[in-house]
């Protein structure tokens, strides 16, 4: 709820952590967007209809983001330590460029996480 998330950074780079499935694709997995403020001081939500995505393991839905939102991120596979779940790989996953300051959300397996970064 509010204009603002939270949670709140200044790290212009920063690393996310997160297990996908071991035949998965972090690509498909993990989407980093901006949000924007509505001018009832709300949060952009939803910005498009669901679209089905199949991998072996599920069978979910992805919102389908408008590109100028998406955040470009690059993927490497995590120090195992602690082991990750039965079936499941840790990806460390960077933005390509700093993020500029302004409310964001992590998607991935069908959870949302907002977060802001502030100048």
């Amino acid at each position: 709820q509010g204009p603002r998330a939270q949670l709140r950074c200044n790290a212009k780079n920063p690393a996310f952590v997160v297990p996908i499935p071991r035949n998965g694709n972090p690509d498909q997995s993990l989407t980093l967007v901006l949000w924007e403020t509505r001018p009832n001081g709300t949060r952009e939500v939803m910005v498009g209809h669901a679209k089905p995505v199949w991998d072996s393991e599920t069978h979910s839905q992805r919102p389908d983001i408008p590109r100028q939102r998406l955040i470009a991120l690059q993927f490497t596979q995590a120090n195992e330590q602690p082991p990750a779940a039965a079936g499941m790989t840790r990806y460390e996953a960077h933005p390509l460029a700093p993020l500029a300051p302004g409310e964001y959300a992590l998607l991935t397996q069908g959870r949302i996480y907002d977060f802001g970064v502030d100048p």
